[in-house]
């Protein structure tokens, strides 16, 4: 056969997961599994928990692939179960407010390597300021109310629509509006402090 097949998409691999093809899951994690961390990061605001998060996530999906219901956004159904997971998992560390994010570590958690920085890269100096500056709004995100929280993360870092916030949290479309509206005060509140 001389010319490639397209990707797959994840609507066909969740429905082949459904029907037990485990190398579906493995290309679902591959192509997953750094944006469910990093949204586990800011939404919880621990490194440790960010990765229980995504273990369970994708433990999850295998388990319930055949609840998915088709003509849904895999993305947004896929986000619910994160933030769920997310929400679950935390419980057990709400009398905590630390933080835990390791320095050192850019938003994918790879470790950053004096190569990169040559070259016209950023300097060593800019880049501890730039880490310094992201574990600042980690923080801060972690004081914003779970929703407001939740929608700031899913717009502003994983660039979904309003339409498809709402989907993941539940509500309507305005009112995830107020919830962006709101959380955005409250960090601009929190950068005045």
């Amino acid at each position: 056969m001389a010319g490639s097949m397209a990707p797959l998409t994840d609507e066909e691999l969740i429905g082949m997961l459904a029907e037990g093809d485990e190398n579906a899951l493995r290309i679902l994690v591959e192509r997953y599994s750094a944006s469910i961390y990093r949204f586990s990061v800011r939404y919880t605001g621990d490194e440790s928990l960010a990765e229980d998060v995504a273990q369970e996530v994708f433990f999850r999906l295998f388990l319930h692939a055949k609840k998915f219901t088709s003509g849904r956004s895999f993305r947004t159904w896929l986000f619910t179960i994160v933030r769920n997971v997310g929400i679950d998992l935390a419980r057990p560390y709400s009398h905590r407010k630390s933080f835990s994010v390791r320095l050192g570590k850019d938003s994918v958690g790879e470790d950053f390597a004096p190569e990169s920085i040559a070259n016209g890269s950023p300097t060593q100096e800019e880049r501890m300021t730039a880490q310094e500056r992201q574990r600042m709004v980690i923080e801060m995100l972690q004081d914003l109310p779970e929703k407001q929280r939740a929608a700031i993360v899913l717009k502003y870092y994983e660039d979904m629509s309003t339409k498809e916030i709402a989907e993941v949290l539940g509500k309507s479309v305005s009112s995830v509006e107020a919830l962006l509206a709101r959380g955005k005060r409250n960090l601009a509140k929190s950068l005045k402090l």
